[in-house]
């Protein structure tokens, strides 16, 4: 079974691990630096897009009532758009992972 939480960085008896340990702690660091990074690229993504609709069509000389009513739609749409990206990103770059 894998360590997880704390249990990462100590040994059984309680020492703390050294670099020659099977199970360091700099690789649950940099995944979890990574999943970060991640949720939070696409989480300012979800966000800024229908501002940047809205003040696109607005530059365009669009009327407010359409340049609002884009940005809405394209809010509604960046969910389901990115669970797709992620999904397919999954795919493309792991496959079938099978257990174990």
């Amino acid at each position: 079974m894998q360590p997880t939480g704390l249990e990462c960085l100590v040994q059984p008896n309680g020492a703390p691990r050294t670099s020659n340990d099977e199970h360091r702690s700099t690789g649950s660091r940099s995944a979890w630096s990574s999943w970060a990074a991640i949720a939070f690229g696409f989480g300012a993504l979800r966000w800024v897009t229908p501002y940047l609709v809205f003040c696109f069509m607005q530059l365009h000389e669009y009327s407010a009532l359409e340049s609002i009513a884009w940005a809405a739609g394209i809010t509604m749409m960046m969910f389901p758009v990115l669970f797709l990206f992620a999904v397919a990103t999954k795919w493309l770059m792991l496959g079938r992972i099978r257990p174990g």
